[in-house]
């Protein structure tokens, strides 16, 4: 039994605790509030939460069996912890929490977006060197957040890759190791919440203001727990990480960190919007871009879609992919809407998405708000089901420049090139 605290055996599913319907009184007589799934989860494991609060004041115990924990200690000590390119906040948050466990160092692969930038300054952290800056030929690198070669910053060489810590399936282009390596991937919600766990199993102290960037990213990567991908596991690390990073007001820090998440669209650059969380995969052969954005406002989006549609597809001909999908996710009402920006992702998407409504450039996904559970595992199916792919049509699009400005919102712009 873990020393820092007995969990409940038979704690609530995830599915659970997103059915409850907890009411409480507002100001407004006979008017009730129901509890955010985030509330719940923070009430549930409220008692677990205080175990490990207790555990962690009065400082390591010592181990009994140190060599259960120590050897991915030993495995990842001095590691340069790397997520993917086109980052975000749970690989920033995962680097940072990864390196202070493990004793290594956080850097990042790309730029950080507004909502990593917000966390970042919340809980009192430096933005993470690039990568570019920190890597020499000897040092020993762990990815974090991914583990495909699609996704790895081209400076990384894939012999220096020693661990893996992730929560994405083994699909297409993993990484390939000539020796063994350590790795830790687990179908949570987030790798944060992989993180958090390990340090409580492991028994480290886990520091305040860390506690609240690692909850920030379970939070971003869950979609404050109401994504089809948020397990009892993300529920659980929630509550404890509220607990351990004193937060008086989860509901109030959740809007706080979705109104960054969702930025201000205006000030962005419709490149800045597609390629901001663009990831491609290979399946059977076939190269597929997938991009998202998340918001709290998506109908600031819907008049500029002719020219966000322009822009996926010069992103879909500099990237060299077959396919390139975009959604636009609304964080409040838990729906979707997917660009189609050509014949093949007409027929590809109306495969995929039977009975979905299209409309012009426009494809009503309804309810699926994951990339990672809810769209590419479907087109993955049909692709490798023999999909025949369409002919791709000629665009001729007029030659065009990038220039990319120095803030993390991303004011890159795209202008016709002389």
């Amino acid at each position: 039994m873990s020393r820092w605290g007995k969990l409940k055996n038979d704690f609530a599913t995830a599915q659970v605790i997103k059915s409850m319907a907890v009411e409480e009184e507002t100001q407004e007589e006979g008017v009730f509030r129901v509890k955010t799934i985030v509330e719940n989860a923070v009430d549930h494991f409220s008692d677990d939460a205080d175990k490990v609060v207790a555990k962690q004041a009065s400082g390591p115990a010592a181990d009994d069996l140190p060599a259960l924990s120590a050897h991915r200690f030993e495995a990842l000590k001095d590691c340069l912890f790397a997520g993917h390119l086109a980052t975000d906040l749970d690989s920033i948050a995962g680097a940072i929490g990864a390196a202070h466990l493990y004793e290594g160092t956080a850097v990042r692969c790309s730029e950080i977006n507004a909502e990593t930038e917000f966390c970042l300054q919340e809980w009192g952290f430096e933005v993470p060197l690039p990568v570019e800056e920190v890597i020499t030929p000897d040092s020993k690198v762990c990815l974090v957040d991914f583990q495909q070669t699609t996704q790895l910053n081209s400076v990384i060489n894939a012999d220096q890759v020693v661990g893996v810590i992730d929560h994405h399936a083994l699909q297409n282009s993993t990484i390939v190791s000539n020796l063994p390596i350590y790795v830790d991937i687990r179908p949570w919600g987030s790798m944060c919440t992989i993180i958090a766990h390990n340090y409580l199993v492991m028994n480290k102290p886990l520091p305040k203001n860390l506690a609240g960037l690692l909850l920030s990213a379970v939070l971003s990567d869950t979609l404050n727990l109401k994504s089809p991908t948020s397990t009892d596991m993300d529920m659980m690390m929630a509550g404890i990480l509220a607990k351990l990073a004193e937060v008086p007001d989860i509901n109030q820090y959740c809007k706080k960190q979705f109104k960054a998440k969702s930025g201000d669209p205006s000030s962005m650059s419709d490149n800045a919007l597609i390629e901001g969380d663009l990831k491609k995969f290979s399946v059977a052969g076939v190269k597929v871009g997938f991009g998202t954005y998340e918001t709290a406002s998506p109908e600031e989006l819907y008049p500029r879609i002719p020219d966000l549609v322009k822009e996926i597809q010069y992103v879909k001909q500099e990237r060299d992919f077959d396919v390139c999908f975009f959604s636009i996710v609304d964080i409040v009402n838990m729906c979707s809407k997917m660009l189609i920006v050509g014949p093949r992702e007409a027929k590809l998407g109306g495969a995929t998405f039977e009975g979905c409504p299209v409309d012009g450039a426009v494809m009503d996904t309804g309810d699926r708000v994951s990339r990672k559970k809810q769209f590419i595992p479907p087109l993955t199916a049909v692709l490798k089901a023999g999909f025949e792919m369409p002919a791709e049509e000629e665009l001729n699009l007029p030659p065009t420049v990038l220039t990319m400005g120095e803030n993390s919102n991303g004011d890159i712009t795209r202008t016709a090139s002389s």
